[in-house]
């Protein structure tokens, strides 16, 4: 039995890009719904879903004590350190004596934690604190707040000499970290890297025939080529030399094209007499009655009676192989059952190609011919 292992064969890079091309639009199709997906749901998760948030920043300049010894400065505080002293009991004591007699006094101190932040841009000296509440008016309040207990939290270090606030919070804007832009740009690159990874492995798994190269490269059959294959008339004389009648069977059609038994027929010459063959009998279809549920369930395919006994009187066999996809494990059955019924294959030939992807596939061959022949007629 004829069991051809299509993933495993060797990747033709050349037919792979062009296929790839081919189905370009289904690839950016699919990378503008990626994008949509997840870039879409980034911006409702991040942006739409979320309730506001309102940041109040204040930034701070430090004088560090000198050291006597290296007359340099003491010590420096970093981003962390600073976080971290937003959270301590000492700097939250500080923080609600400045808020004595306010609403916000009230706050217990777990969500004024989750409120107040540090961090340290770039300069050593200038640290900067901010308050993010969903009220922007509430940010301003706490942040005249932590701005007062910054500088009394001075007096109490023995590195620093005093803190001074350099720009008090004025106003609190929304609070944007989102990127939805960067988003949607990650999303529609990673959508289309996958989609074109997804179109190349099912292109390399499928059972697709689109080259006549493949009839003999995969199922060892000899080719005629295509109706317009330059080589097709010349392939029919030799192959079918010494034939009176030949038979010409579809696989995957129900009947072979006019258009290739019309270029067959001048390719063979009126000494050859061409016989349509039909794989399957006008009642292709065995229907059965379900015994539980009484419906009409769909059998297999019935072949024409008789029809290997017809092919055995011929003097020729040619397969007419449809190509693109899903066509691969059809020509396996029938050469198997060909086979059984001791049918020889003369040739086979491909019908309904895809002419333009030939003709690209073999662009390079084309031109060093083309170049050649005018070479000649220029001597």
């Amino acid at each position: 039995m004829l069991e051809c292992q299509y993933p495993a064969e060797p990747v033709d890079f050349r037919l792979l890009l062009l296929r790839l091309w081919k189905q370009g639009y289904k690839i950016v199709l699919a990378a503008l719904l990626g994008t949509v997906l997840f870039g879409g749901g980034y911006y409702l998760k991040e942006v739409v879903l979320p309730p506001p948030e309102y940041v109040a920043t204040s930034l701070y300049q430090v004088e560090y004590v000198l050291d006597p010894v290296s007359e340099s400065e003491y010590t420096f505080i970093n981003g962390d350190t600073w976080n971290q002293w937003m959270d301590t009991k000492e700097f939250l004591d500080l923080l609600y004596k400045n808020l004595e007699g306010t609403s916000e006094a009230e706050i217990d101190r777990d969500t004024m934690k989750e409120y107040v932040s540090a961090s340290l841009q770039m300069d050593l000296r200038m640290p900067d604190t901010s308050v993010t509440t969903g009220d922007p008016q509430l940010s301003l309040r706490i942040a005249g707040a932590v701005e007062r207990s910054m500088v009394d939290f001075a007096a109490g270090q023995k590195g620093i000499d005093n803190i001074r606030v350099v720009d008090p919070a004025s106003e609190a804007p929304r609070s944007s970290v989102a990127r939805p832009l960067n988003a949607c740009i990650l999303a529609a690159a990673v959508s289309f890297f996958l989609s074109v990874i997804a179109a190349a492995l099912k292109e390399l798994g499928e059972d697709s025939i689109w080259l006549p190269a493949v009839l003999g490269r995969r199922y060892g059959l000899k080719v005629l080529g295509t109706g317009e294959s330059g080589w097709f008339e010349e392939n029919v004389s030799w192959l079918l030399k010494g034939c009176r009648k030949v038979g010409v069977l579809p696989v995957g059609l129900e009947s072979v094209p006019k258009e290739a038994m019309e270029a067959l027929g001048k390719a063979a010459g009126s000494s050859v007499e061409l016989e349509q063959l039909q794989l399957f009998g006008k009642k292709d279809i065995n229907q059965e009655i379900d015994k539980e549920t009484g419906k009409e369930t769909v059998g297999a395919f019935r072949v024409e009676i008789g029809l290997g006994s017809r092919i055995r009187k011929l003097d020729g066999l040619v397969l007419a192989v449809k190509a693109g996809p899903h066509t691969g494990k059809k020509l396996e059955e029938v050469l198997d059952n060909l086979k059984v019924q001791d049918c020889t294959v003369t040739a086979a030939m491909l019908v309904q190609a895809d002419e333009q992807l030939i003709r690209r596939y073999y662009w390079k061959e084309n031109l060093v011919q083309k170049t050649g022949r005018n070479r000649r007629s220029s001597k």
